[in-house]
């Protein structure tokens, strides 16, 4: 929740495996320092009709805050700390929130060594800032360093002047960098679940061993001072996350130092993210190892690591964060005793928040110099608050006392609200809560579901992709998991109150291609968790020598089955929309197993079917039956097998003997292996079959196919009407 002030911006191991990720560069990023940023500023003002609004605003670091006087026309100068010089030839100026008769018109900015001689550099004459907070930039030929910078200011029109923020360069450029570490593990299951899964910047992807304790450890190629580290839960299977580890650090890979040591730790969600304080670290370190132990099974996961260091960009984001309980009661003492590191912990979830949000701290143009956060005996779950330098964060303690005696573990709700309430801090919000605050209170949870303080599994589908806070933040998240990575920052950014633009939901179009309506229906089908029933009474029928025809009846499910996947001894082999399948290419003379699954549209899959078994037909052998027939046998007349391979037809054409030169008669069989054949031969009708040299009627001649070459020599001894 959000509160907005009238003259504010928005409240805001048995045999050892090393695996080792190959030395990367480090990732790094470039941007003009400025250079005013801890000097002293004067101003040839009479004094401020506002306080707050005073002449330090100009170059604090916060567009949101301004310089206002009383006066058509003023002086403000910087000078830098400790005597320093610079040779300045570059600044911006940024317009403030309103009344545009009072933004600089016209202006010179001189240099001075002594604060008494002045050598004029650039003047600029009938400026004009088409919209709030507008940011336009200057540069000029200088290269000579002055400790003092002083702009002679004219306005547009009326008896007062104000702006924003002014920013002073040389030229030279800082970087940010981000250590990428050389690691090696005891363990992985690459290439997706290996070791630089576990320091991707995401939870999503994961570290996986085969094994219920393993070791992971980072070389930095350079010390660091850790003052806390972070180990964020992995998507599933709660059993597989670590439950005891130690943290031990090293300069040289052989000596270690113990750092930290945790026993029964929980995850109570997925992708959950614990920060773990080492608040007594002031020793750099190169090496740092954790030997860990999971909860039970065979198996140890972490979905990420992250090291807090007091030399990485993101520290230079330090706020001073004050606590005050205004609830003597017992339950106003509730925060503390599950956070009792409040300022660590605010201030470390700060950091966190803002790397979420933006790419680099440069990015960020606003943030408070203090931060209050506040228990106090009030209605409601909490809030944020304050001007552009100072912001608070009241928290109810009705509501921690109501957690206090619920099934919800306290510490982790306190987290989440902290990371909800400490985002509107830092957020941009294009100045339109009113219209959009749905979006502004999606924004806060996204970064909650983000770091796992809301369950993102728990979602249900229903609602508008406007209804604001945990709806519309899991959308956003979703958004960045699966269709477009950087989505949650490219978002903040579209929100950006210093662009001149207003917000309006083409943004999602314009950074995904889809528009925000299909990108929802896409987000409602995923949330659908309800698996189908399971198929039943599968059958194989028309099994032939390299294929079996399954059938089955069909499965229900509460969105409709898409489909079934067909299994063959355990592996998948295909997918069909009804309910029978072929399955084909198999090996003849051979049994297998099948089973089958149902599967929705939101890629849920029921459990197996019954399996069943089936074996296909043999191959065919060949057989030749040679045969010799009595004298009186016509010379024209034709053989027949008549048999039970062939329905006993005494003239079947494709069972026809061919004649041989020497008056013999000739016929190739292919028969599976294993059958028997019984036969008779004819000429054509049972008034002509084969009978005893007596003229009795012959029994049934049987033939086993062995499943070898078999070569048979018979002889017809009469013909019964012959």
């Amino acid at each position: 929740m959000m509160k907005k002030f009238l003259s504010a911006m928005t409240v805001l191991s048995v045999l050892l495996s090393i695996f080792v990720v190959p030395d990367k560069s480090q990732a790094a990023s470039n941007y003009l320092i400025n250079r005013a940023t801890d000097g002293t500023v004067t101003a040839g003002e009479n004094q401020s009709s506002d306080p707050p609004e005073n002449k330090e605003n100009v170059f604090d670091g916060n567009a949101f805050s301004k310089w206002f006087v009383n006066q058509p026309s003023v002086w403000i100068q910087y000078q830098f700390s400790g005597n320093q010089a610079y040779a300045i030839n570059h600044y911006t100026i940024r317009a403030a929130n309103d009344y545009p008769e009072r933004d600089p018109r016209s202006w010179t900015l001189k240099g001075s060594n002594d604060g008494v001689n002045w050598t004029p550099l650039d003047t600029r004459d009938s400026q004009d800032f088409t919209y709030r907070y507008q940011i336009r930039d200057y540069t000029f030929s200088n290269s000579t360093p002055y400790n003092y910078y002083r702009f002679d200011i004219e306005n547009h029109s009326g008896q007062s002047l104000q702006l924003a923020e002014i920013e002073l360069f040389d030229g030279t450029q800082g970087e940010y960098t981000d250590l990428q570490p050389t690691i090696t593990a005891s363990g992985e299951n690459a290439p997706h679940e290996g070791i630089a899964q576990v320091y991707d910047r995401t939870s999503t992807t994961k570290w996986l061993t085969f094994e219920n304790s393993g070791f992971l450890q980072f070389d930095f190629g350079q010390a660091i001072t850790l003052d806390g580290y972070a180990i964020t839960s992995a998507n599933d299977a709660s059993e597989r996350d670590p439950k005891s580890w130690t943290l031990l650090a090293s300069n040289d890979g052989n000596s270690w130092t113990t750092l930290d040591s945790k026993t029964d730790e929980y995850f109570d969600r997925r992708h959950q993210r614990n920060y773990y304080l080492l608040t007594s670290n002031q020793t750099s370190y190169r090496y740092y190892k954790f030997n860990l132990q999971n909860h039970s099974g065979n198996i140890l996961q972490i979905g990420e690591i992250e090291f807090s260091y007091k030399e990485d960009k993101w520290h230079a984001i330090a706020p001073a964060i004050v606590f005050n309980n205004y609830d003597p009661t017992s339950k106003g003492a509730l925060f503390e005793q599950a956070l009792p590191n409040v300022q660590e912990e605010a201030a470390a979830i700060v950091r966190k928040l803002c790397s979420i949000l933006y790419e680099n701290p440069n990015d960020i143009r606003l943030g408070p110099k203090v931060i209050r956060i506040s228990i106090r005996d009030m209605n409601g779950v909490a809030h944020a608050a304050g001007n552009s330098t100072e912001k608070e964060v009241s928290i109810s303690s009705r509501y921690l006392e109501a957690v206090n005696n619920s099934s919800t573990p306290l510490r982790r709700e306190i987290i989440g609200i902290l990371y909800h309430e400490l985002t509107h801090v830092y957020q941009y919000d294009d100045n339109a809560y009113g219209q959009i605050g749905y979006l502004i209170e999606g924004m806060a949870d996204t970064v909650r579901f983000e770091v796992g303080y809301h369950d993102r599994y728990a979602q249900t589908a229903g609602g508008t992709w406007q209804d604001g806070y945990g709806r519309t933040g899991d959308f956003i998240r979703w958004i960045d998991e699966h269709k477009h990575h950087g989505f949650i920052r490219e978002m903040n950014a579209s929100l950006d109150p210093f662009d001149g633009t207003s917000w309006n939901e083409s943004i999602f179009q314009q950074l995904t291609g889809e528009n925000v309506l299909l990108l929802w229906n896409q987000y409602q089908a995923s949330l659908d968790h309800s698996s189908p029933t399971i198929p039943q009474e599968l059958t194989a029928s028309n099994v032939t020598q390299s294929s079996v025809n399954l059938s089955w009846s069909a499965s229900t499910d509460n969105a409709g089955v898409a489909g079934y996947d067909v299994f063959v001894n355990g592996v998948k082999v295909g997918s069909s929309s009804s309910t029978d399948y072929t399955v084909d290419g198999l090996t003849a003379g051979t049994t297998y197993t099948f089973s089958v699954a149902a599967f929705d549209a939101s890629g849920n899959v029921s459990a197996l079917s019954n399996t069943i078994t089936a074996t296909t037909l043999a191959l065919n052998d060949a057989v030749i039956l040679n045969v010799s027939v009595p004298s009186n046998t016509p010379s024209n007349a034709a053989v027949y097998l008549a048999a039970n391979i062939n329905n006993w037809n005494a003239g079947d054409d494709n069972y026809r003997l061919s004649k041989n030169s020497d008056g013999t008669y000739r016929i190739e069989l292919n028969v599976p292996a294993g059958t028997t054949v019984e036969f008779k031969l004819t000429r054509g009708t049972w008034g002509s079959v084969e009978t005893n040299s007596n003229g009795t009627d012959i029994a049934n001649r049987t033939l086993l196919i062995t499943g070898e070459p078999q070569n048979v020599n018979l002889t017809v001894q009469k013909w019964i009407d012959l």
